[in-house]
């Protein structure tokens, strides 16, 4: 949910874009907020979305649910940025601990860290490299947390790959970027997925062009055992993975191409029409958006159809975007400009979470939904003016603790 521009504290969106421009060009995924980027073409026509009757509140949904707020402010100016993963017990967040000049720092370094959601407890995982260093993206499971990060803003062609052992509290250096006469190649910065301890990442091994696609790869690591293997090559993100599924965008001719999902356990594979958009997983249901992020789509179960899937939520500002989608087996949650909303998969209806303060983005996974309540406005105005990443409060819900209301 974050873009490649300077800090900035909450999170951020970006359009769809298509996925030669995404092989193409390192889209990095830094923890910013800049102002939103909208698009200013036609909302989409065709028949309305097939969903209820419109949007509940929270409570009208599920009732009295336990809501822990997290604060970002932490101790000596410094702010934790959530890096839209958790582990898969519900206990922690997985993001770094950033001085608030961040834009204008050099000398102070920040942290790859666990924030626990009951005790507040941060658990340092790492030293990021460089005091410019961010981290573009993580990943964890019920052993391993995963990241990419990097310092050479804005493209983040020269990312480093780590790992952290949950147990041993052991990070080990996993993979780097490409170089060449000691210049990283340019290209995208990996996205990475992690589930049953197998790391899912996208990279450039040279430099990424149309007349180089065989460059762009997809790539797995066995974090037991470190065995790397090559998955896919003229490929990249969106990557998306849910045991034993996992979901790429393969180009074929040109900048023509598909969505492939494959079973890691049978090697059955199943492709979906569609190119660039935003992808999720959660058992063999696939949730997408169409290229401009328009609309919502959901299918149930690929492994009956791969057609005729389900419209969820369909926008009807043309300056509006659906983006960096995440799923779970209750929910479906998103960015949007206009709305902060959830799809629960089990009473098939939107909720709207609750918020104080201006607009915020929602993140799921395993059982673990988050959605960020901003500062006030005048607070914000004031951190832009001053360079300091803003201090906003995470609301975090254990989704096995939802009930089904009718």
């Amino acid at each position: 949910m974050k873009t490649n521009m300077p800090h900035a504290g909450i999170w951020a969106v970006r359009p769809g874009s298509l996925l030669l421009l995404l092989l193409l060009v390192g889209c990095a995924n830094s923890s910013s907020q800049p102002a939103p980027t909208r698009n200013t073409g036609s909302a989409p026509s065709g028949p309305a979305p097939t969903v209820s009757a419109g949007p509940v509140p929270l409570q009208t949904a599920w009732g009295q649910v336990n809501i822990h707020r997290l604060p970002s402010a932490m101790s000596d100016n410094h702010v934790f940025v959530f890096d839209n993963a958790a582990t898969s017990d519900g206990q922690w967040l997985v993001g770094a601990i950033e001085p608030r000049d961040f834009i204008t720092n050099t000398t102070r370094p920040s942290f790859a860290v666990l924030y626990n959601i009951t005790t507040r407890q941060i658990v340092t995982m790492h030293q990021l490299l460089t005091p410019q260093s961010q981290i573009l993206a993580a990943a964890a499971d019920d052993h391993w947390v995963v990241w990419t990060e990097a310092d050479d803003q804005p493209n983040f062609f020269n990312w480093t790959l780590f790992a952290y052992n949950q147990q041993t509290r052991q990070v080990r250096q996993l993979a780097q970027a490409t170089k060449i006469n000691g210049q990283a190649v340019s290209g995208p910065y990996p996205t990475v997925v992690l589930d049953h301890g197998l790391l899912i990442w996208n990279q450039a091994v040279g430099p990424v062009s149309p007349a180089t696609l065989d460059n762009a790869v997809v790539r797995t690591e066995n974090l037991t055992t470190g065995t790397v293997t090559t998955l896919a090559t003229r490929a990249g993100a969106p990557l998306a993975l849910s045991w034993p599924w996992v979901a790429w965008s393969q180009v074929t001719t040109g900048s023509g191409g598909y969505t492939l999902l494959k079973n890691l356990n049978t090697g059955q594979e199943l492709h979906i029409t569609i190119q660039g958009s935003y992808i999720t997983l959660a058992g063999t249901s696939v949730a997408y958006t169409d290229i401009q992020g328009y609309r919502l789509y959901l299918l149930s179960d690929v492994t009956r159809s791969t057609t005729n899937p389900q419209i969820l939520v369909q926008v009807e500002d043309a300056g509006d975007h659906i983006q960096y989608i995440t799923m779970n087996d209750r929910l479906i949650a998103w960015a949007q400009y206009t709305a902060i909303q959830v799809w629960d998969r089990a009473e098939h209806r939107l909720v709207t979470l609750p918020i104080s303060n201006g607009e915020s983005d929602s993140w799921v996974g395993g059982h673990t939904l988050v959605w960020l309540d901003p500062e006030p406005k005048a607070q914000q105005d004031q951190d832009l003016r001053e360079n300091l990443i803003p201090t906003p409060t995470f609301d975090v819900i254990d989704t096995a603790t939802l009930p089904v209301l009718p």
